[in-house]
């Protein structure tokens, strides 16, 4: 009788494992894949991060401020803590004067891991580009002396405070170290040039601001100071051309427009002035200097009821101010308002004896620096009688020196109160002075 053999496999290793023995295999399998492609995508998202951050260094280097920013925002959106893209962003801020926004960037960055030591170095460069620490190079040797913070940061932030309190020496101490070791780096020679400016060494300045451009700077504010030097020495022809080539590539700039008035109104052509300085406010329609410019070339053109209503506007933001109350006195002699002409005329001449007594109290002042009460007393009469703007500095430095003077602090709340802004102009030095106070002297008393 034929049997059947018997099968060689068991009967069971052809049925389906048991439900268990599935979602064990599942769980398995999903926890390899988790091991390979979670770590892959973090490294993913880190490597992508650490990508736009040396892009963003690059563009940081050639000032390219925006496209550096853009950067780093879309490496943070990869890797949000990333220490080093935000540290970096902060530093864009500073460039760019908005210094709130830096200051709340750190606030976040101090929350990161191991961040305590480089937030409170980035806040003293914050300190130092406000001029915080222009009378302490003891700061200025601690930072030189991290082999992990790059030098031009610092030089950088230095420079702007040496500058912003007109210490043009200790500036070009440092544009001399920073040249050395960076002789191709245009930002050097840019300041050269802002500095010779300040000192209205035209010819100078130009030639500093060239070599900047051909060192590949190309930022807008380089380009028109040389063109704003130009003017000064009366190369009306070559500013005329470089003003022209950069209105093509940029229409809506008030300062180029403006600065296409000032040739216009040199050469006398007013009606072209006229348009050019219309062009600049409406890029920019609460401009001071446009405003006043307009006001003169309406002179001019002997159209007094025009310029008396642009100065009415002007002098109700800047009642104080001696151009403005010279155009204003010329426009109603025009109008034949005689009386009225008078009582301005009286305005000008207190404001003008202000500035006489300005410029003997600055010059006391080249040989002591320090000197609080000089320094609150050229505020006071800049705020009184000439320049709300231009007495902050030396209101600033008043406050540094002595934080608690209380009419300094008085005379900040005026300008502040005038103008409703909140960056991005010289009242920074009261944030300034705010950020020494409550970051800087904390870490000298628990010394």
């Amino acid at each position: 009788m034929n049997e059947t053999a018997p099968s060689t496999e068991s009967e069971t290793d052809s049925r389906p494992p048991p439900a268990a023995g599935q979602r064990g295999l599942r769980i398995f399998i999903c926890a390899s894949l988790l091991t390979v492609f979670v770590p892959t995508a973090v490294f993913r998202h880190r490597l992508l991060a650490a990508w736009h951050l040396e892009s963003a260094k690059a563009d940081i280097a050639s000032m390219r401020l925006e496209d550096a920013k853009r950067s780093l925002r879309a490496g943070l959106t990869q890797d949000p803590e990333h220490l080093a893209a935000s540290l970096h962003l902060s530093r864009v801020l500073q460039l760019q004067g908005r210094l709130n926004e830096a200051l709340r960037l750190l606030r976040f960055v101090e929350q990161l891991e191991d961040s305590e030591e480089v937030v409170r170095r980035e806040r003293r460069l914050i300190v130092a580009r406000l001029g915080g620490f222009a009378e302490d190079d003891g700061v200025l040797r601690e930072l030189l002396g991290h082999t992990d913070l790059d030098r031009r940061v610092i030089y950088d932030a230095f420079v702007s405070g040496y500058c912003t309190f007109r210490q043009f020496d200790d500036a070009l101490r440092l544009l001399h170290e920073w040249g050395r070791q960076w002789p191709d780096d245009f930002r050097v020679a840019a300041y050269r040039g802002d500095i010779d400016r300040n000192e209205m060494r035209w010819s100078s300045a130009i030639e500093h601001y060239e070599r900047a451009i051909e060192q590949g700077d190309i930022r807008a504010q380089t380009w028109l100071n040389c063109i704003e030097c130009m003017i000064a020495d009366g190369r009306l022809d070559n500013a005329d051309q470089r003003l022209r080539q950069f209105i093509t590539e940029d229409s809506d700039s008030a300062d180029a427009w403006y600065l296409l008035a000032q040739i216009h109104t040199e050469r006398g052509d007013f009606e072209s002035a006229r348009e050019a300085v219309e062009a600049s406010l409406e890029a920019e329609p609460f401009s001071f200097r446009s405003s006043l410019l307009k006001s003169q070339i309406l002179i001019q053109l002997e159209l007094y009821d025009e310029a008396v209503s642009v100065l009415d506007s002007v002098l109700l933001h800047w009642p104080e101010d001696v151009a403005a109350l010279r155009e204003y006195e010329r426009s109603l002699s025009g109008l034949g308002r005689t009386d009225e002409a008078a009582a301005i005329r009286a305005r000008f001449q207190e404001a003008q004896r202000a500035l006489d007594e300005i410029e003997v109290l600055k010059e006391q002042l080249s040989g002591d620096r320090g000197n609080i009460a000089l320094h609150q007393r050229i505020g006071e009469l800049l705020m009184e009688h000439v320049s709300r703007s231009d007495a902050i500095p030396h209101l600033a430095m008043v406050l540094r020196i002595s934080p608690n003077n209380r009419s300094a602090h008085e005379l900040m709340q005026r300008y502040y109160a005038s103008t409703g802004q909140t960056d991005l102009s010289m009242m920074h030095f009261l944030a300034g002075e705010h950020i020494r106070r409550f970051f800087i002297e904390d870490e000298v008393r628990q010394r």
